[in-house]
C-alpha cells in the first residue's frame, strides 16, 4: 500500500491567494488610472461683489455607465466649487463654497438624452451621449459663489471638481458601483489662484 503526500503543505492557501489576486486584477479595468472627467479650465470673475466661475470639462463615459444610462438609469453629476484664502501657518480658510447638481437621463420614447440642472433651469435635450456630456462639461456663468468681502489685492485659491454621484444610483447598483473603478467618474480637484 503506497502513500501519496502533498509536495507542499500550503498548496490550498497559495491557490486561494492566487484566485484572490486574479479576481482583484479582473476588477481593475485597463487604464484605470486615466481620468474620465478632465477639467480643461476654470476661470473666476468678480461681478457685483459675487464670484462667478466659468468652467470647461471633458467627460468620457465608459461602456458600463453608457449601458446603465441607455437602460433608464439617471446619472447625477455634482459640480463643487470652493474659494479659499491661503494662510501661512494654518489650514486655508474657506470663504465660500457652491454645489450644483445635474441629472443626465435618457427618455425611452423619444430616445433622446436630457440634461437637467436641479436648481430649476429648463432641461436641455440631445440626440447622443456625446452631445449631452459636452453640454454638461460646459459650465459658463453657472457656479456663482457668495459675496466676497476682501481687502485690496488679496490672493485667493479656487478649487473645482465635477463627479458622478455613486450615492445617487439605485440601491441595487450601488454595491457594484462602489467596487468598480469604472463608476468613479471624477475630475479630482482642479486648483487655480487669482487676485481680487
Amino acid at each position: 500500500m503506497g502513500f501519496i503526500s502533498a509536495c507542499c503543505k500550503n498548496a490550498p492557501m497559495y491557490r486561494l491567494l492566487g484566485l484572490a489576486l486574479l479576481a482583484l486584477a479582473a476588477l481593475l479595468p485597463p487604464g484605470a488610472a486615466a481620468r474620465d472627467v478632465v477639467i480643461d479650465s476654470a476661470v473666476a470673475v468678480v461681478e457685483d461683489g459675487y464670484l462667478r466661475v466659468d468652467a470647461k470639462a471633458t467627460i468620457s463615459v465608459n461602456e458600463d455607465v453608457a449601458e446603465a444610462l441607455n437602460n433608464g438609469i439617471s446619472l447625477v453629476f455634482i459640480a463643487q466649487t470652493r474659494l479659499l484664502r491661503p494662510r501661512a501657518f494654518w489650514v486655508d480658510e474657506t470663504i465660500a463654497q457652491s454645489r450644483h447638481v445635474f441629472v443626465l437621463s435618457r427618455h425611452a420614447l423619444s430616445e433622446r438624452y436630457t440634461l437637467t440642472e436641479v436648481a430649476g433651469k429648463p432641461a436641455q435635450t440631445f440626440k447622443t451621449i456625446a452631445e449631452a456630456t459636452a453640454a454638461l462639461g460646459d459650465l459658463p456663468r453657472v457656479l456663482v459663489l457668495s459675496a466676497i468681502r476682501a481687502g485690496p489685492e488679496e490672493n485667493y485659491r479656487g478649487r473645482f471638481r465635477l463627479r458622478l454621484s455613486v450615492e445617487d444610483l439605485p440601491a441595487p447598483m450601488r454595491p457594484l458601483a462602489y467596487i468598480s473603478p469604472g463608476w468613479w467618474l471624477s475630475s479630482g480637484w482642479y486648483d487655480w489662484t487669482f487676485t481680487q
